[in-house]
């Protein structure tokens, strides 16, 4: 069993190069300026080393995270799914259902993250509820 590892740093606020990536990802792309601005504010970003666990499968976290930077292995009962990368997310079905973790995500690269954290998406889905409803449902 592979124990999750801790970030390289501090959880900390997007930078406009963050941003601009974020933009780039599907579920946020058709979102305007301010919307993506608002979503931003709930975001805090998160940096891990290779080898690093981000989340292990059958876990009960509830965050969601965007893929700025690097490369991440994602799998299931040991079984290649795939890698992500900038562009990409993952964990939006927990963040929403509850459901524990389906797969585990590994950085194989140095791996900057935006999470959106339970608590977080609560308090989007009250101050602007359309954005929230947005990025789970596309």
């Amino acid at each position: 069993m592979i124990e999750r590892k801790p970030e390289t740093s501090a959880e900390r606020a997007l930078s406009a190069d963050e941003l601009r990536v974020l933009r780039e990802n599907r579920l946020v792309a058709a979102l305007s300026a301010d919307a993506l601005s608002d979503l931003a504010k709930h975001l805090r970003v998160v940096e891990f080393e290779p080898g690093a666990c981000v989340v292990r499968e059958r876990d009960p976290d509830r965050d969601m995270f965007f893929v700025l930077a690097g490369k991440a292995h994602l799998a299931r009962g040991g079984m290649n799914l795939g890698h992500l990368a900038p562009g990409d997310q993952f964990g939006e079905i927990g963040l929403v259902t509850g459901r524990p973790r389906a797969a585990s995500v590994h950085a194989t690269k140095p791996l900057t993250l935006a999470r959106l954290s339970r608590a977080s998406y609560e308090r989007l889905s009250t101050e602007h509820p359309a954005i929230a409803l947005h990025i789970t449902q596309s």
